[in-house]
């Protein structure tokens, strides 16, 4: 049985920094000259957004050099952007914005080159994507809805033809598909232009996979257990497609990172029904393999990396929807992880993001909560920085 008072007082969490990923820490690693610093986080704050809390960003919506939230709100076709205020009881001020039907992925971007930041959902059920403009206050107006995949999951925004324009990318999960429209010189879009991609296809991450310079994007598709590498994308012609098989099943969330710090990106899949996590590496000729399984809780749904605990070493959080928890997989260089930290969480995760929200200088945690309709935020305790 799940331990529901995990999270009425603060998590102590101390790791041994030479255990492997998938065993405990042997006498060795728990010698205190190995020991990574113990690492706490407050008990969550529960903030109120929308039902059906999925996809969740941060950045600095209003230019208060404070970091905000914005979540998307999949079963009340909404969006909530949660402004830091440190005088909120909950750290957060919240304000809700209508978009298209069934929104999942969120992404911040500067849509229309105007210097403030604007906010673009995918629209699951809509096959469309949202953008809401952001205003100097901090508030937002609907811009306007544009078709695009088939029931977009995974979305990408950003310049990716370099014309200084920004672009929107999408799988859809109904049309087996990636979709890209291509910004237009009025800040609208264009029609939407579509390639088959796999059986259900689900996250789509961007970056260049290949060192070429070029922005490619990496898509998993969950029924066929693989991740497709797109190359050279463009609006005049057909991409390359590099499949990599995946010993996992049902990859349903992927993040890019460049995981040993070695100037080459690595992909991650959290795979759904196999209850773990896969990292893939590029070798020296360029393809894609997977070189590390991590085990996990029940349907990890949700991907972040940031150097958590301070020690220069990217961590990896994994959020959980069946198992209602968020494992902590610190990093030791060289894509490797010692054992995860476990945190139980109040419901059932879908999105999580990293931030420093209350400007301590220490990486807090923001996690949706499904079933709720909140926020969980857990802040790392002060106390770490002694460390």
């Amino acid at each position: 049985m799940r331990n529901r008072l995990g999270f009425i007082v603060p998590f102590v969490i101390a790791i041994c920094a030479g255990a492997s990923a998938l065993s405990g820490c042997d006498n060795a690693s728990r010698q205190a000259e190995q020991a990574l610093p113990p690492v706490q986080f407050a008990a969550p704050l529960l903030a109120p957004v929308g039902a059906g809390a999925f996809g969740i960003g941060a950045a600095d919506l209003n230019g208060d050099g404070l970091l905000d939230l914005v979540v998307s709100n999949a079963l009340e076709d909404s969006v909530s952007v949660l402004l830091n205020d440190r005088e909120q009881a909950l750290g957060f001020r919240e304000a809700r914005f209508s978009v298209g039907e069934g929104p999942r992925p969120v992404q911040v971007v500067d849509w229309d080159a105007d210097g403030r930041l604007d906010v673009v959902v995918g629209n699951f059920f809509g096959n469309s994507f949202s953008v809401l403009k952001g205003q100097a206050d901090g508030r937002f107006e609907l811009m306007g809805e544009y078709p695009i995949s088939g029931g977009p999951f995974g979305l990408s925004v950003g310049d990716f033809n370099g014309d200084a324009r920004i672009d929107v990318a999408a799988t859809g999960v109904h049309d087996f598909t990636v979709s890209v429209v291509w910004g237009s010189a009025d800040s609208g879009a264009s029609n939407p232009q579509s390639w088959t991609i796999g059986d259900n296809p689900r996250p789509l991450v961007s970056g260049d996979f290949d060192g070429d310079g070029a922005i490619d994007f990496a898509v998993a598709n969950y029924f066929n257990n693989e991740v497709a590498l797109m190359h050279h994308v463009t609006a005049a012609g057909t991409p390359s497609i590099q499949r990599v098989s995946l010993s996992q099943e049902g990859p349903w969330a992927m993040i890019a990172s460049d995981v040993n710090a070695d100037g080459r990106l690595e992909l991650i899949t959290a795979n759904i029904r196999s209850n773990s996590v896969s990292v893939l590496q590029r070798d020296e000729n360029g393809a894609f393999q997977e070189v590390l399984t991590l085990g996990a809780d029940q349907e990890p749904s949700a991907l972040a990396m940031a150097d958590v605990n301070g020690d220069s070493h990217l961590d990896l959080v994994v959020v959980h929807h069946a198992g209602q928890s968020l494992w902590v997989y610190w990093g030791r260089g060289e894509a490797q992880f010692a054992d995860p930290s476990k945190l139980a969480l109040p419901d059932a995760g879908d999105g999580v993001t990293l931030g420093d929200f209350n400007q301590d200088g220490l990486i807090d945690i923001a996690a949706t909560q499904w079933e709720t309709g909140r926020v969980a935020v857990l802040y790392q305790l002060v106390e770490n920085k002694a460390n």
